[in-house]
């Protein structure tokens, strides 16, 4: 377990290995951690607001959208009158 030629097996062996969480980084530790079973139930719920904002931008027309401040403040032609 001592001396350059055991230190060499070593990186060898983690090399042919794949990485742990502690090694990955970026995407691949996201993707793990996704897959991970402790953390399916905030998958779920993570997919379940993703999902219902998705569905609650669609159901926004156009109508909608003029009569709301604040998309008519920032997205819009100007605030309504008398309002910041």
């Amino acid at each position: 377990t001592r001396g350059k030629n055991a230190r060499i097996a070593a990186a060898a062996k983690r090399a042919a290995e794949p990485a742990s969480w502690r090694q990955m980084s970026g995407m691949p530790l996201m993707i793990h951690e996704i897959k991970h079973v402790g953390n399916r139930p905030f998958m779920v719920g993570f997919a379940f607001c993703f999902l219902g904002s998705l569905w609650v931008q669609t159901k926004f027309t156009d109508e909608m959208k003029k009569e709301s401040l604040y998309w008519s403040t920032f997205h819009g032609d100007g605030a309504k009158p008398g309002h910041h």
